[in-house]
């Protein structure tokens, strides 16, 4: 059997060569490209999904027991305490009183111009011994009541004891119940009662007080002055004359 020849199988056979060498050529490019991909590495493990929480509550902050203790605004103490006021009044009407040597007017009195703090009050009404001090005023009301018909006494001087030989010192204190020695040695020291002394006497030049018990014993005292032996005489002496009055 004879093979066609002929242009026309020629054309057929180049065609087919072609076709083949392009699928050969295909078919290495695939491989080339599959030979040169690198192995895929071990897949991690799937996620699980996430559990979805309400955000938590934020606590409110708690305040130091100090700032909840201490009030937001602090009142001024100076602006609290209230302005000092004075009253004097007296067993005595219409007494005088002075303030700081400035004359207030007579008892009873009140007043709103005063300060706080150390002030001297005189009052004085007539007939009766003035009344002087040194008064604490404080904050708000201040009353106070001078009672001249009530007698006190509670004077004292130190003294020197002259005995017939020698002396000693002391105290000599005198009371509405009495007048009392108090001796630096107990031996020396003695009280006897008001109304069983005798006036008091009082020589100046010598610097000396007589104290003399009726029917009794005589004591002589010194002092620094004679001065103060006879203040401590008059103080004596008015306090008996109000009680016997």
């Amino acid at each position: 059997m004879e093979t066609p020849t002929g242009p026309g199988h020629e054309g057929g056979r180049r065609t087919l060569v072609i076709v083949l060498l392009v699928l050969v050529v295909i078919v290495a490019a695939a491989v080339w490209l599959l030979a040169r991909r690198p192995p895929a590495g071990p897949q991690a493990p799937p996620v699980a999904p996430r559990a979805r929480t309400s955000p938590a509550a934020t606590p409110a902050p708690t305040a130091a027991p100090e700032a909840m203790a201490t009030p937001r605004t602090r009142p001024d103490p100076l602006r609290a305490a209230p302005a000092p006021t004075l009253r004097v009044d007296s067993d005595v009407p219409g007494a005088n009183v002075f303030l700081d040597r400035t004359f207030l007017g007579t008892t009873p009195v009140e007043t709103r111009e005063v300060t706080p703090g150390p002030h001297r009050l005189n009052v004085s009404a007539e007939g009766y011994e003035m009344y002087g001090e040194t008064v604490e005023l404080l904050a708000g009301p201040n009353v106070l009541t001078i009672r001249f018909k009530e007698v006190t006494l509670d004077e004292s001087i130190d003294v020197v004891h002259r005995h017939g030989v020698g002396s000693c010192r002391g105290r000599l204190v005198a009371t509405l119940a009495g007048l009392r020695y108090e001796a630096e040695k107990d031996g020396d020291s003695f009280a006897v009662p008001l109304a069983s002394v005798e006036p008091l006497r009082v020589d100046y030049l010598k610097n000396n007080l007589r104290v003399r018990q009726r029917g009794g014993k005589t004591w002589n005292f010194g002092a620094e002055s004679a001065d103060a032996l006879l203040a401590f005489q008059k103080k004596v002496e008015k306090a008996r004359e109000r009680v016997s009055s």
